[in-house]
């Protein structure tokens, strides 16, 4: 009997290594193949994050141009609406940067100042001249009340 188990594994030792040669290289074209995966999403996320950083930061330049732009007409008397607004007409962001719908200055402005700085932006020729609307609803700055209720908000 132990001569007939013998000649069985003899028979049947070399179909098993070549089983588990054939399951090993199994696992390692899965695991090569799962790595170039891996590498080639890390490679596309690289790029994309490249591209972002680069975009985002053309969008700042841009934004603080539009600052510089509406400090220097603050500072020389122009209408800041209608330097704004020509500065942003001379450049192509918007077909640049087709994601961005809107780029808007908002100024810090004391609540004692409120009410003059809104009859001012009522008041702006620029403005006007652009068709632009006023920026809130003068009945807001009629009441304390209604001041209040608004700068609770912020």
């Amino acid at each position: 009997m132990p001569q007939m188990a013998r000649s069985i594994l003899v028979a049947v030792l070399p179909a098993i290594v070549i089983l588990v040669a054939i399951q090993g290289l199994h696992i390692l074209a899965k695991q090569d193949a799962a790595n170039a995966e891996r590498a080639r999403y890390e490679d596309a996320a690289d790029r994309a994050t490249e591209v972002l950083v680069d975009r985002t930061s053309l969008i700042f330049v841009n934004l603080r141009n539009v600052a510089t732009v509406v400090h220097h007409a603050n500072k020389s008397g122009v209408s800041s609406t209608r330097a704004f607004h020509d500065f942003i007409n001379d450049t192509d962001m918007f077909s640049e940067f087709p994601s961005l719908r809107a780029i808007a200055v908002m100024e810090d402005i004391a609540k004692a100042d409120l009410p003059s700085r809104a009859a001012a932006y009522d008041n702006d020729a620029g403005r006007a001249a652009l068709g632009y609307a006023p920026p809130r609803p003068t009945a807001v700055l009629d009441s304390d009340a209604g001041l209040a209720s608004r700068l609770q908000r912020y």
